[in-house]
């Protein structure tokens, strides 16, 4: 037996017998992947109208309470809402510089975050700020404007997502171009960001 088989099978007799000696985690690396169906289920409406450059919000029936991030239903009274269209411009409600991010917005690192408020809205929406230079970002940007933008690219994404078909028992696996080429025509919450008004 090899002295690292030696030294783990110590640990391990150490802590069966109570000790508290430190095993380090096994780590490898191992690629992962899995096809699946992606919805936008119940919010399909807000990422279509993103193609006709417009953001959707919706407002209670009942108490009138507006939500910029669209829900179903009313998380003040419970009643179910409607869709509505925001304003195309807000102002900083707060905002933040990430240095680290999701693998969507990793190649941007650092970017800005920013809570927009918008005018009848109860709620803030997340989103990026483009076109504000970040080493001089500070406190005199909440309140600022700023105006909405769209990926140009949005109704073409559109156009492929509505004439791809989709076969739940796919019989055979995507090529990596088609993944590549679907993973691109993907409409995302990264098509739209907010840039100074």
């Amino acid at each position: 037996m090899g002295n690292i088989l030696k030294e783990e099978l110590g640990k391990i007799e150490s802590l069966l017998k109570g000790g508290a000696s430190k095993i380090e985690p096994l780590l490898y690396e191992q690629s992962y992947e899995v096809e699946y169906l992606m919805s936008h289920g119940q919010d399909s409406p807000f990422f279509i109208a993103l193609a006709f450059e417009k953001l959707l919000g919706t407002r209670c029936k009942a108490c009138q309470h507006t939500y910029a991030t669209p829900r179903p239903f009313c998380m003040n009274c419970g009643k179910a809402c409607d869709w509505v269209e925001l304003p195309a411009a807000g102002k900083i409600h707060s905002f933040t510089i990430c240095h680290f991010g999701s693998e969507e917005f990793l190649k941007e690192t650092p970017y800005m975050l920013v809570l927009v408020e918008f005018e009848g809205c109860n709620t803030l929406f997340l989103s990026r700020l483009r076109g504000v230079d970040q080493a001089r970002a500070g406190l005199d940007l909440i309140g600022k404007r700023v105006g909405v933008k769209f990926n140009p690219a949005l109704k073409d994404k559109l156009e492929f997502m509505r004439k791809r078909k989709i076969h739940y028992k796919r019989t055979k696996a995507l090529s990596p171009e088609e993944k590549e080429l679907i993973k691109r025509m993907e409409i995302r919450t990264s098509d739209i960001w907010f840039e100074p008004a």
